[in-house]
């Protein structure tokens, strides 16, 4: 005896029952974001220093902050350079936003920007975290007017330009360490 297979699903039957799926799944989406809207809250966690406060955003929109009233500074987050309508081949932090002194250069605060060139972080600045112009391509400088206490050992990251600094400080000594040219300020 010999069996024969026949096919039962033609494309036209998979493509309904697809689509059935689809336009079932968001009825049920939308149901349920009516009946339990609280589930559907994003609540995002801020894993750094447990000090600082909500994100905030200067008056031009170029970048991103955090408040620590307590030290009465303030913490670059993140840079919206790219997004902006004229962008800036350099990006000059400021030594204050909103009367509080700028002392932190979170991780990644300048990265991915296609337009950046060169990067200028003021005297104020005393913690500098990891990556903080990884996947900038055009990056070539980095001008550090103080000299910070701590500097991440990634600080750097996929930066091949050269870094401007006070000699023998932390930044110089990461900077040497990574193989990165440094030159004194």
């Amino acid at each position: 005896m010999k069996l024969e297979y026949k096919n039962v699903f033609s494309l036209p039957i998979v493509f309904l029952c697809i689509l059935f799926l689809c336009i079932g799944s968001i009825g049920v989406n939308r149901y349920l974001k009516q009946s339990v809207p609280e589930k559907f809250e994003v609540k995002a966690e801020f894993s750094g220093p447990k000090d600082y406060g909500k994100i905030c955003k200067t008056k031009d929109g170029m970048f991103v902050y955090r408040i620590n009233k307590k030290a009465s500074s303030a913490m670059i987050i993140a840079c919206n350079n790219s997004m902006m309508e004229s962008p800036k081949s350099k990006i000059v932090v400021p030594e204050s936003i909103e009367g509080y002194k700028v002392t932190v250069i979170d991780e990644l605060a300048f990265t991915f920007d296609e337009f950046l060139v060169e990067v200028e972080l003021p005297e104020s600045i005393q913690k500098i975290e990891r990556g903080i112009v990884d996947c900038s391509p055009k990056i070539q400088k980095i001008i550090i007017k103080g000299n910070p206490k701590e500097v991440s050992e990634y600080a750097f990251l996929n930066f091949h330009g050269v870094v401007y600094t006070e000699k023998e400080g932390a930044a110089w000594n990461v900077a040497m360490e990574q193989g990165i040219e440094v030159k004194e300020i």
